[in-house]
């Protein structure tokens, strides 16, 4: 199962490293839409695997904006984000992934910096016998320590056969902390062998840009 999820995760790198080779400013979203499912159907992807993009001068994701960007021209400095449930022999892939059309500016550019640290952070704690809490706590702090906010759509939970996916009531516990941001598996503990999407999102609450980075693993004993 491992072997395909796996699978399924590069054919949505497939996806990613197409968008990045022929994407360009004038293009319109749904030029991207296409581009990025036919890399993911070629790289032998399930047909029912899907794809979605948009972008902007103010980094956000949601499915709205992304169908409004499907009529929308690509213009240079903006930044994409993509995610997919990508698809292989019925097993899911999972993850985010952004682009930047020409240079970033700055502000862009540090707010990513601040992603990688954030989910390095949270990372480092991935391992058998922790919890969806410690995972959640390590975001938050990560997210203080950068100078960033956290958002309620930042993405830490599991997923398999489908996304997401959420482990049985005989892996739930008691939950220390207000409940918050647990996702709707709850508090549990944390087992070798479950997969995990795990893509911190910092926002900049002043003029609501929004970066995250996908990661996908499988748990293990050691980390």
């Amino acid at each position: 199962e491992l072997d395909l999820i796996d699978r399924a995760n590069h054919i949505f790198n497939a996806a990613v490293e197409a968008v990045h080779a022929k994407g360009k400013p004038g293009m319109l979203g749904r030029d991207l839409m296409h581009i990025g499912i036919s890399a993911m159907w070629d790289a032998g992807g399930d047909l029912d695997s899907t794809f979605s993009i948009n972008f902007g001068e103010v980094p956000a994701q949601n499915p709205i904006l992304a169908s409004i960007c499907l009529n929308k021209p690509i213009k240079e400095g903006e930044i994409a984000t993509m995610t997919a449930h990508s698809h292989y022999q019925h097993y899911a892939g999972h993850s985010d992934q952004e682009i930047a059309f020409g240079d970033p500016n700055p502000r862009h550019a540090a707010m990513f910096e601040s992603v990688k640290k954030v989910r390095a952070a949270v990372l480092s704690v991935v391992r058998a016998g922790a919890t969806q809490r410690d995972l959640v706590d390590a975001y938050r702090a990560a997210c203080g320590d950068s100078g960033f906010q956290t958002s309620d759509h930042s993405q830490i939970h599991q997923y398999g056969l489908d996304v997401p996916e959420f482990p049985g009531v005989a892996y739930r516990i008691d939950d220390p902390g207000d409940g918050k941001g647990l996702g709707g598996a709850g508090n549990f503990t944390l087992t070798t062998g479950m997969v995990y999407s795990i893509s911190p999102t910092v926002v900049d609450e002043a003029t609501g840009d929004l970066m995250l980075g996908g990661t996908s693993l499988a748990v293990t004993d050691n980390g």
